[in-house]
């Protein structure tokens, strides 16, 4: 399965100058129990927001335009055709985890979409795309407050895809 998780503001804000506008760490904690022991495709400005480095319990796919050096550890992979991802099998779900650019390239092919709702408009520089709520089950819901551990009230949800587009 491929599956898109995102945190998405209000306003459709995802990033401002390469990290998330806000501090949600019971959604960090969430990320991280969905995504670990799975394969995270990601692209280079999300790596750099990551400090360069794998996200422990995971295997990173970074898609970049440009050709790496060589890389020693083997669950960091760098690849410049992202389509190559879609024809592979794995045994696990893939997680596209960002930004807005990778996020439009898998929409289309995504079998699932986790969004966290932040309820704050912040500024930023990186949307998350436009996509149609036709094509998608809304099949989960959970409304999160504001406390010590979150800058701001927010909304878990699951979407499960009616039927993917054709070609």
């Amino acid at each position: 399965m491929i599956k898109i998780i995102a945190a998405v503001a209000d306003n459709g804000i995802i990033g401002m100058e390469g990290r998330l506008p806000w501090k949600l760490q019971d959604d960090m904690a969430w990320f991280k129990s969905n995504t670990m022991n799975h394969t995270l495709v990601m692209g280079m400005n999300t790596f750099k927001s990551l400090g360069q480095k794998v996200l422990p319990g995971r295997t990173s796919i970074v898609l970049t335009r440009r050709a790496q050096g060589t890389n020693p550890n083997p669950n960091l992979e760098f690849r410049r055709n992202w389509s190559s991802i879609l024809r592979e099998s794995y045994s696990r779900d893939i997680w596209i985890i960002g930004g807005g650019e990778i996020y439009k390239l898998f929409l289309p092919h995504a079998d699932e979409l986790i969004l966290t709702r932040v309820h704050t408009a912040p500024e930023g520089d990186v949307l998350f795309p436009d996509w149609n709520r036709d094509h998608w089950d809304l099949v989960d819901s959970l409304d999160r407050p504001k406390n010590d551990r979150n800058d701001h009230a927010f909304t878990w949800e699951v979407y499960r895809r009616k039927t993917k587009p054709t070609s």
